[in-house]
């Protein structure tokens, strides 16, 4: 547990998917800190649940090693989908 309260690793989306429903919270709990810093709740709330999507690890994974330009493709299709 140290390790993880340090930083020095990290928690993986669905390990803390797994936290919060073992002490029934919502995901977005863990992050009340950021809604008292001005972060809109409901963002975080719309990222937690995106979070426990089937393949939304592979593809935070996946975006997290295009370029710039390529994340940019990547969101306009996605919307350009969404629309559809």
């Amino acid at each position: 547990m140290q390790k993880y309260e340090l930083g020095s690793n990290r928690v993986s989306a669905s390990k803390l998917f797994a936290i919060a429903q073992a002490l029934g919270v919502p995901v977005a709990s863990f992050f009340s800190d950021l809604e008292e810093s001005g972060a809109d709740p409901s963002v975080l709330s719309e990222f937690g649940d995106f979070l426990v999507l089937n393949g939304s690890t592979e593809l935070v994974k996946a975006y997290r090693t295009l370029t710039a330009d390529q994340r940019r493709v990547l969101v306009d299709l996605a919307q350009v989908m969404a629309a559809s």
